[in-house]
């Protein structure tokens, strides 16, 4: 097999698809439930062919890069991180109306905790917190409370 250096947007390129294969060989299991309410019939293959497809393209890949580009690159991988996130709404001014305003996890997170002592001794009714805004406001935001079975708010008596 012949091999090549690496170019500086190849390099990027690599560490992506490394970040993506690593992604891939980690995340399925926390979405195996999700899969099962999509109702796909064969998501679990899929899924699995996904993750041994990558890994061969990025292992035959890996097979061109000459053997002491190889061992930097082996090396920067573990120094170098990927992020996947949310952008920033407030970079482009057209989003506003859209976006409203971007607040930082910390920020949240304290907010959060503010609300602590409203949910936690809530009087409202099960019908009065079906409706409740600030109920409507937290689950906006992205997290991981477990749902209920009955159906009430997830956040009665538990934040």
């Amino acid at each position: 097999m012949q091999k090549k250096r690496l170019s500086a947007s190849e390099r990027d390129a690599m560490l992506r698809i490394s970040a993506a294969a690593a992604i891939i060989g980690t995340e399925p299991d926390k979405l195996a439930q999700r899969m099962e309410l999509a109702d796909l019939p064969f998501a679990k293959r899929d899924m699995g062919l996904v993750r041994s497809k990558i890994f061969k393209l990025l292992e035959a890949l890996v097979l061109t890069i000459p053997d002491d580009q190889l061992l930097s690159f082996k090396k920067q991988i573990h120094n170098s991180t990927y992020n996947v996130g949310v952008r920033n709404p407030l970079q482009d001014k057209d989003n506003d109306k859209d976006y409203g305003i971007w607040l930082p996890y910390s920020t949240v997170y304290t907010l959060l905790a503010g609300c602590h002592d409203r949910c936690m001794m809530c009087d409202m009714d099960k019908g009065q917190r079906r409706g409740c805004k600030l109920k409507k406001a937290i689950d906006s935001i992205p997290n991981d409370t477990p749902d209920r079975q009955d159906g009430d708010c997830p956040y009665y008596t538990i934040i």
